[in-house]
């Protein structure tokens, strides 16, 4: 049943003319012009449940509207649209900035827990979070059911731990082995694969070195800026720190595997008046085939030598200095605290050559040098 109630523009009622068909149209509700009331309003016992608005507006019982604006259509809280829930148009579907979208735990969506929100926080940036509830994301490699799929996700359910994951159940246990990073396209990283555990780098990095830090190492610390353990005292500008406890060597090995005429295995450090060929002082190994003239140049021989600078080898409190060659017991040559020298064969006493010692002042050491020249 239709009722005509119609509305007044000044002391006349105007009302909206029903018609049962036309050509075209099955029903047709015209409302002439002033018209201000609704052209539909559906009601239960007297209570709104469906409207169609005079502008064309669709109104839910609910307080939703859905209405159009240009070329969009618009589904929101309001007539005017200021606080759009989302809306339809040459672009695609658009959420209002305070808006997301939600995924709830029922199959049927409403009558669920909504727990899981895609929303946006500023302009280009997705974000999915839920209030204090701590997030993750999948990325599926293979997918049978929720018990067959691996995957790679970024998991924040660990308090203040940002952890990136491989992982699989089912048919897809331990299928994902390998994290590779790419730039570009081309790949410059890789953990895992044939060696689990394992870093692997492309050769490309070198030119611009793989690890790179910038952090500060002016200050009092137990570990520099590369570190292993935790050293069991503090100090300053350390690039590196390694630490642990353990009954046998604790090392750091740099070694070169060629045997080449030049080939070396070397510890340089240089000054602020360094370049790759002076200031520099250098601790190293020749390989196997080393060639060249002089100690410095033979084949295995181990170095420590000094370039564009004084070569100083000694004790800085109150110890001996000394001098053995092959593994023996007796110092060949033993420097005292007190910077005497001794050498213990030829054996001398002062200037006097005897059976067990030579003892020398420092204010003999120059007849020591003239009298094993004679010897």
């Amino acid at each position: 049943m239709f009722t005509n109630v119609g509305s007044r523009v000044g002391r006349k009622r105007v009302a909206p003319s029903i018609f049962a068909s036309t050509l075209t149209t099955a029903a047709l509700l015209n409302a002439p012009t002033g018209f201000i009331g609704n052209l539909l309003d559906l009601q239960v016992n007297g209570s709104s449940k469906f409207s169609i608005l005079n502008n064309g507006v669709i109104r839910f019982a609910s307080g939703y509207n859905i209405w159009t604006s240009g070329s969009y259509i618009n589904f929101s809280t309001t007539q005017s649209g200021t606080a759009d829930v989302a809306c339809l148009g040459s672009q695609g579907i658009f959420l209002g900035k305070s808006q997301a979208f939600g995924f709830a735990s029922s199959s049927d969506g409403y009558s669920g827990t909504v727990d899981t929100f895609i929303t946006r926080d500023a302009a280009n940036v997705l974000a999915l979070r839920n209030g204090t509830n701590a997030q993750k994301v999948r990325f599926y490699n293979t997918y049978t059911d929720l018990n067959n799929g691996s995957w790679f996700e970024i998991d924040m359910t660990t308090a203040w731990t940002a952890m990136l994951n491989t992982n699989g159940n089912g048919t897809g246990t331990n299928n994902i082995t390998k994290l590779q990073f790419n730039i570009n396209g081309s790949n410059k990283a890789d953990y895992g694969s044939t060696t689990t555990g394992t870093w692997t780098f492309s050769a490309a990095l070198a030119a611009t070195g793989i690890f790179s830090t910038s952090v500060s190492i002016a200050g009092s610390l137990t570990n520099g800026a590369y570190s292993y353990g935790t050293l069991p005292y503090s100090d300053t500008g350390m690039f590196g720190s390694y630490n642990l406890s353990t009954t046998g060597y604790a090392q750091s090995v740099w070694s070169n595997q060629s045997n080449g005429t030049a080939a070396s295995a070397d510890i340089v450090l240089s000054n602020d008046l360094g370049t790759a060929t002076t200031y520099y002082a250098n601790f190293g190994i020749n390989s196997s085939k080393f060639t060249g003239t002089g100690s410095l140049q033979l084949p295995s021989a181990s170095y420590v030598t000094s370039t564009s600078g004084d070569m100083v080898i000694g004790t800085t409190k109150a110890n001996y200095l000394r001098f053995v060659a092959n593994n023996a017991a007796t110092d060949a040559i033993t420097i005292s605290p007190a910077n005497i020298p001794t050498i213990n064969n030829p054996i001398l006493s002062g200037a006097t050559i005897s059976s067990t010692a030579i003892t020398l002042s420092s204010l003999a050491f120059l007849e020591l040098q003239k009298l094993c020249g004679s010897l």
